[in-house]
């Protein structure tokens, strides 16, 4: 048995809901939930259902009140009416953390948060996960709302704790996902949240920076104009990295846009490294290169994030593959996140080769996915037929338009 408090609080057995009735019970189920196992006297649980105005008969119904949860409980699945034990002083729950969604949630944005500056690719699954733990009537509203419909200023206050809790792990997520090259992703992220508060800078600043990222500069402007209308209302002004940030999108500032066919076009024109004269050295190479070559292609027409692109499947491969190489993760998300950038480029095909003759399995995957790319040039010369050519050595040129060896 399953239980959900991140939206409207129900139990749920093998996906079949679990009817606890009258939202008293639910209520009373809540309570001990959200305590996490330890036990709550019922004094405080007669203030929590009932304020401060609990009936006289206050201690009758509490007892009624457990009795029916645990019935409830009993006939959706025999044996599960010992998750609520009898109690003296109080009542508890006997759950494991795992078939509670909050407590889920809580431990992927811990794990995320101990993984984010050493592998980050792990750190943005853990978040993600924590954040599909809310439920979707809850996560597609503007302001999320845990322990849906229940009343009372108790659980009122644990609710505005929750979202809170929501908010900073939806920024954490948008942080990551720009971070590793996914503005898109942040972007949906990002302007949920902007709506949520419109004066948290933090979460401006993020915003802007991804509108910038994908090109959309008047909307990265138009994020410092309605965060300053809204500060000047109370009497505040935007700080002075938000107002930086904001001259710097005002100047052009390259450093914050994605780097497009404007931006110089990567060339490579002689050996990467010095690799020796064995076939499997120089394949290997060639194969960095033509890897590089099909992920600055990804990077300039945008599609990193698409499902099914050959480009987009074989960066979210290196992601998994590089994630606790910390060296190699910040030189693919160089890459891009400025595809031109000759030195990123070269180091991606030198990290990409340095992998390539020491993991087997690494060889064939992007093998693979490099077979299944687009044409490396206008000629209609694939990634196999690249491998197979007899130049190796020859100057090798990455441009929009496609790879090209030789002169």
């Amino acid at each position: 048995m399953h239980f959900r408090l991140l939206g409207v609080v129900t139990a749920h057995v093998d996906g079949r809901l679990v009817r606890i009735g009258e939202p008293k019970r639910m209520l009373f189920l809540a309570v001990l939930l959200l305590a996490d196992g330890r036990p709550v006297p019922k004094d405080t649980l007669i203030d929590r259902l009932w304020e401060h105005n609990p009936p006289a008969t206050a201690q009758a119904r509490l007892r009624n009140i457990a009795t029916e949860v645990r019935a409830r409980l009993e006939t959706a699945e025999p044996g599960e009416g010992h998750l609520l034990p009898p109690g003296e002083g109080g009542y508890r729950m006997r759950v494991a953390r795992e078939r509670v969604d909050l407590w889920r949630f809580r431990e992927s944005c811990s794990q995320a948060a101990r993984l984010a500056e050493r592998a980050p690719v792990k750190a943005l699954h853990h978040i993600r996960a924590g954040l599909n733990e809310w439920t979707e009537t809850s996560i597609h509203t503007a302001e999320p709302e845990p322990l849906h419909r229940l009343e009372g200023g108790w659980i009122a206050g644990v609710r505005v704790g929750l979202q809170q809790e929501y908010r900073r792990a939806l920024t954490q997520c948008a942080r990551l996902e720009l971070r590793l090259g996914e503005p898109n992703q942040a972007l949906t992220r990002l302007e949920t949240l902007i709506k949520l508060d419109p004066c948290d800078e933090d979460v401006a600043e993020l915003l802007m920076n991804a509108y910038c990222l994908v090109g959309r500069i008047p909307d990265a402007l138009q994020v410092f104009r309605e965060l300053r209308k809204e500060l000047k209302e109370l009497g505040d002004e935007p700080g002075p990295a938000l107002t930086k940030l904001n001259q710097r999108v005002i100047d052009g500032d390259p450093a914050l846009r994605w780097d497009m066919s404007d931006q110089p076009t990567a060339t490579i024109e002689e050996p990467l490294t010095n690799l020796g004269s064995t076939s499997y050295d120089k394949a290997a190479e060639t194969l960095a290169r033509s890897a590089a070559q099909l992920v600055v292609a990804t990077a300039r027409d945008g599609s990193v994030e698409r499902a099914g692109v050959p480009g987009g499947d074989l960066v979210r491969f290196l992601r998994n593959e590089f994630d606790g190489d910390d060296r190699a993760t910040a030189t693919l998300t160089r890459v891009l996140s400025s595809p031109g950038d000759l030195d990123a480029v070269r180091q991606l095909c030198e990290t990409l080769v340095v992998s390539l003759r020491a993991d087997q399995s690494f060889r064939q995957g992007v093998e693979r996915l490099v077979d299944d790319g687009p044409a490396l040039a206008k000629g209609g010369i694939f990634a196999e037929k690249v491998r197979n050519a007899a130049v190796y050595n020859g100057k090798v040129v990455i441009n929009r338009g496609g790879f090209r060896i030789g002169g």
